[in-house]
């Protein structure tokens, strides 16, 4: 078997070399120029744009739509003024408006608004058309920063100041970012890709310094960043010790906890970060959200932690080769992460204690290399090993841009267990699409899990299927603040075993309508006959040789508007559908099964914010109208700002079916730049635990050195 993994590996690393003969090309030919002045004196970060430096400079303007109406001026005039010295890059903005009273910001936590007048600064600092981070900030100096990758963004914790002040003709903003939290190129002159972005809430409108089509990728029409000269990262160090203590009761068992524990990040170069973990921080995370176990599948829970946050975009892939939530209890952790010469890197290694088991030892390493235009090829090899097991998982991916809106991507990969047959144990997947702003759509994929994929790193719930799934459809775009887009598109699926069995078979209809900037409503209706896997005597997950019916109607709308009701939302589903008739998951019956799914946010005031949750879910026998399941899960969360530092929240989690419930309050107040004290509460009785009933108080306090 290792014979077997060893010629994986060597194919593996041949084509590593293989596409890093593939050029990295550029087609921005004629952006705008962003010339960099260097300050003596630098500004003082307050959100008003006195400072002198500012009044010696020529601002640049010029903005333009991006929606509602692409490619006409910005209603409203924008002026942005930039410089750096040898620690920062600064940023002034001057945001004009006719109506300043309508200027809408929310105070909240760092990286929490939505819907709220805002300025970005889009800084691609590898200038590679690919990646780029995002800073933005709102009329109330909140920031918001995220990590845009290949057109995905997630959002991130990096130091940087902003300040913003309502004025009599609109507002203005100041933003200074260390270069210690960027990564970029080791060299004396930089070049960088920069945008900015503005968004005015009153009027639903998005706008850009430099023009963007909608079919054109964002990155790609950016700005030219010029006149960085001498500028270092120093190799930034970041030391995060927090000390915390916990009193817990379960029942009649206490538990009293005085916990130390350290973050660290180093520079190791200017586009390479390492960081450390060990005792990772308890009191920052929410209790999981209740979600009922309707089938034999594993249920993925999403991951909140900070130090498995960082860095999520080096690991991404197809297939979840890495589910970070497999680390419970990890005593130590390690990431390098980071960019260069169009390689990315993502390396994670942790031991896990099993709390009384052995412990288990998790290896990823992550590299994509840059080819073409907006196209990347990469592996990934994951390992688990234990005293008594291990697992060897490797695969390689593609994501080809083909132009702005054909793509071509695919994944195939292998899993390798300890005494288990590594044959049928292959992962596959390739998809084609067409994606315009406007005209003919269409998608093509295929997807495949072998019976004998057991992926511990990650998280693979199905196995022993193919799918083939295919989507023809037409989009239609209005330059109007009522109505947006309509898409309408007819797909069907095809599914069967390994050995070619049909399993499912429908066709379906969509169609997609989005009202301006802050609502959407989405109609699906699809039809046709489906098998489902079922446990076997053995324990084993078999298709269970009988068709179903399978037809359905979803109905989902979304709003979106901040002010008094931020968000809301309705999805109604009215199901035909084959469904379990015991917990065991080994007999199926024709079945019915109605979800209706509800959210809403209010905020009576800027600082005041609170929002529920809920989804209720009814399963019927088609025979005899007999109730197999029915239960109703709920959240809700109340958030009081009461001023930028100083925060109260409150959160609840519960259910019907097996009342179970649990509750998080926290106290805490954000010196900036993660230094924090937290006192927190957490209450729960949950039935599937052995300890049933318990509460437990902390208290934390953590500080950031950075060197």
């Amino acid at each position: 078997m290792m014979n077997f993994f060893q010629s994986r590996k060597f194919t593996l690393l041949f084509t590593v070399v293989l596409f890093c003969t593939f050029p990295v090309l550029s087609s921005n030919s004629s952006a705008k120029i962003l010339k960099m002045s260097k300050f003596e004196k630098k500004p003082k970060i307050d959100g008003k744009i006195d400072d002198d430096c500012w009044k010696n400079l020529e601002a640049v303007s010029g903005f333009t739509q991006f929606d509602p109406i692409n490619g006409v001026p910005a209603s409203e005039e924008t002026f942005v003024w930039s410089g750096y010295d040898s620690e920062n890059i600064y940023f002034a903005f001057l945001l004009k408006d006719s109506l300043p009273n309508t200027i809408y910001g929310e105070l909240c936590p760092r990286n929490q608004y939505g819907n709220n007048d805002e300025v970005t600064v889009i800084l691609d600092t590898y200038n590679d058309e690919r990646t780029a981070i995002m800073f933005s900030l709102n009329p109330k100096s909140i920031q918001k920063t995220k990590n845009y990758s290949m057109g995905f963004s997630r959002t991130v914790d990096i130091i940087w100041r902003g300040e913003a002040s309502v004025i009599k003709d609109g507002w203005t903003a100041e933003i200074a970012i260390p270069f210690k939290s960027l990564r970029f190129k080791k060299a004396n002159m930089q070049t960088w890709q920069v945008n900015f972005k503005r968004y005015i809430q009153r009027l639903k409108e998005t706008d850009y310094w430099t023009p963007i089509k909608r079919d054109e990728k964002l990155l790609t029409k950016s700005g030219k960043l010029e006149g960085l000269e001498n500028i270092h990262p120093n190799h930034n160090i970041e030391i995060f010790p927090y000390i915390g203590y916990r009193y817990s009761t379960w029942q009649e068992e206490i538990d009293k906890k005085l916990a130390a524990g350290l973050d660290l990040k180093y520079g190791v170069s200017s586009n390479l970060i390492l960081d450390m973990t060990a005792s990772p921080d308890f009191s920052e995370v929410e209790s999981d959200p209740f979600i009922y176990q309707l089938s034999p599948y594993e249920v993925q829970y999403s991951e909140n932690r900070p130090f498995f946050q960082e860095g999520n975009q080096y690991f991404r892939s197809i297939f979840s080769m890495i589910y970070s939530r497999r680390i419970k209890n990890p005593k130590f952790a390690l990431k390098l992460t980071g960019k260069q010469n169009g390689f990315s890197l993502g390396v994670l290694e942790a031991l896990n204690d099993n709390k009384g088991d052995p412990d288990s030892l998790f290896s990823v390493i992550r590299i994509k290399k840059d080819i073409f235009k907006n196209s990347e090829v990469g592996i990934y090899i994951t390992g688990f090993n234990q005293s008594f097991n291990w697992n060897i998982n490797n695969s390689i991916d593609f994501s080809l841009n083909l132009s702005d809106i054909y793509s071509l991507s695919g994944q195939v990969g292998f899993s390798l267990n300890k005494n288990k047959t590594n044959k049928k144990n292959g992962m596959y997947y390739f998809s084609f699409s067409r994606s315009p702003d406007t005209g003919i759509l269409g998608k093509i994929s295929y997807e495949r899990i072998d019976p004998y994929v057991d992926v511990k790193t990650g998280i693979i719930s199905q196995r022993d299927y193919q799918t083939t799934n295919f989507l023809i459809g037409y989009s239609f775009r209005f330059d109007s603040k009522i109505v947006k887009t309509i898409d309408f598109s007819l797909g069907g699926k095809y599914k069967a075993d390994c050995s070619g069995t049909p399993t499912a078979r429908n066709v379906n209809v969509t169609s997609n309508i989005i009202f301006g900037d802050d609502a959407a409503l989405w109609i699906q209706y699809y039809n046709g006959d489906s098998k489902k896997q079922i446990y076997d005597v053995n324990d084993n997950l078999i298709w269970d040789n009988s068709f179903y019916d399978n037809r359905g109607l979803v109905l989902a709308y979304d709003f979106y508007s901040g002010r008094l009701f931020k968000e809301y939302g309705l999805e109604i589903d009215l199901l035909r559908t084959p469904i379990y008739s015991d917990d065991s998951y080994t007999k199926l019956t024709d079945g019915k099964e109605f979800r209706l799914i509800g959210y809403i946010t209010i905020k009576p005031i800027s600082s005041l914010e609170f929002s529920l949750n809920l989804n209720y879910v009814n399963q019927k026998k088609i025979l005899d109208d007999q109730k197999i399941f029915g239960g109703i899960t709920l959240e809700s969360s109340l958030l009081y700002q009461i001023t930028k530092q100083l925060y109260t929240s409150l959160h609840y989690a519960g259910e019907s079916e097996y009342k179970q419930y649990s509750m998080d309050i926290l106290l805490g107040y954000d010196f900036g730049n993660g230094d924090l004290v937290q006192l927190g509460y957490k209450r729960s009785i949950l039935k599937n635990l052995v300890r049933e009933n318990g509460y437990s108080i902390f208290l934390k306090i953590s500080y950031l050195f950075r060197i």
